[in-house]
């Protein structure tokens, strides 16, 4: 089959929006043999600068890459999972084949942060989840076809603050060599949601006694959270507890929790309050 040579993709979040970039990433017909991360974070190796595309430059076709989440505008909170597309558009040109390599880091930082995961079998994750790739090659129907590949995105830690998303794609023209294909890139960027960081006073909207807390802690709320959701997340992130809210006091059994700090977070509508929890 064709060979699919693509930019490695990397998302960012400074703010809310899209911005193009010239970094290259690389995949091929099988996603799975791309085991290194070419996304060129910082202005680093790149697909171009290794030589295995080196017949196309980013960008200068008549397609497209779009990167699109169901993060809210309001930005993403610690914990949660995402739902990301990547919709690579031929645009006039190619659309043979598709493929796209995606990542995530730390705003400002080669860090990756939070963990991909596959929706259905045309993506592959990649280095326990730091970056993302197609399975296969996918067919397209021509010049005025696309494609979106779907996968999941799990935000890091509370108190990260801002992530960037980067994408590439390939829009290739299935004829068995490397050149000749369009590569593009994009990238979204996002915030992590106001009030979600870690403080070290309890948020008034709530209360948490005993706190410290050793076998049991007592959660009393305002009553305009009722029907609400409550989530418990540890100091890295990991959610470990979670439950509904049917009444404004609620008693959380701590046996099974380790030593340690937790937040813990309610929601409701869109609206959200965190407080921190130690467990002694």
């Amino acid at each position: 089959m064709k060979k699919i040579y693509m930019a490695c993709a990397l998302f960012a979040l400074i703010g809310l929006g899209f911005t193009l970039s010239t970094t290259n990433l690389t995949a091929k017909n099988s996603g799975a043999s791309l085991n290194s991360n070419y996304s060129g974070v910082n202005g680093g190796v790149t697909c171009n600068t290794s030589g295995c595309h080196s017949g196309a430059a980013v960008n200068s076709g008549p397609g497209s890459v779009v990167i699109t989440t169901d993060i809210p505008a309001g930005g993403y909170v610690g914990g949660n999972t995402y739902t990301v597309t990547i919709t690579v558009n031929a645009g006039g040109a190619n659309g043979n084949k598709y493929g796209f390599s995606a990542s995530a880091t730390k705003d400002g930082t080669a860090t990756f942060t939070g963990g991909f995961a596959n929706a259905d079998n045309t993506t592959l994750v990649k280095a326990s989840g730091n970056y993302i790739v197609h399975n296969s090659s996918v067919a397209g129907n021509g010049v005025n076809s696309s494609h979106s590949f779907i996968f999941n995105w799990t935000a890091p830690a509370i108190g990260t603050g801002s992530v960037k998303f980067w994408a590439a794609g390939n829009s290739a023209n299935g004829n068995n060599g490397s050149n000749g294909d369009q590569i593009y890139n994009s990238s979204l960027l996002v915030n992590e949601a106001p009030g979600a960081s870690i403080t070290e006073d309890i948020i008034e909207a709530f209360n948490l006694f005993p706190n410290p807390a050793t076998d049991y802690v007592t959660l009393s709320m305002p009553s305009e959270f009722m029907d609400g959701s409550l989530k418990v997340f540890d100091i890295s992130g990991k959610m470990v507890y979670s439950s509904n809210l049917s009444d404004t006091n609620l008693n959380i059994d701590l046996n099974t929790f380790v030593q340690g700090t937790y937040i813990v977070e309610i929601e409701k509508n869109g609206k959200s309050y965190t407080a921190r929890l130690i467990k002694r």
